[in-house]
């Protein structure tokens, strides 16, 4: 599968301007474990401030996201109320 790339100064003007965790997962198509990467990878690079993110962390890897296990078709993690993945879609034993 081929790497994709995320513009770093456009998504850290869209975490400032107020997006949540739940809206840049949609916007981007990350799972929460990609996100927080993303987090990382902006604060190291001074991308983002501590700050920016402070209301963030709990909602992406907390309130927001219930998940049980890995789709075995793509590798994304899967919600505890779907049968099927919210990634590609198909159905499976997770």
């Amino acid at each position: 599968m081929a790497k994709r790339t995320i513009n770093g100064k456009k998504f850290a003007e869209d975490v400032r301007s107020g997006l949540t965790d739940t809206d840049l997962m949609g916007k981007y198509s990350l799972t929460p474990r990609q996100l927080y990467v993303i987090y990382e990878k902006l604060l190291t690079a001074g991308r983002l401030e501590p700050s920016d993110i402070e209301d963030h962390e709990t909602s992406a890897f907390q309130a927001t996201v219930e998940l049980t296990a890995v789709c075995p078709h793509c590798g994304s993690l899967k919600f505890v109320d779907s049968d099927t993945c919210s990634r590609c879609g198909k159905r499976g034993s997770m």
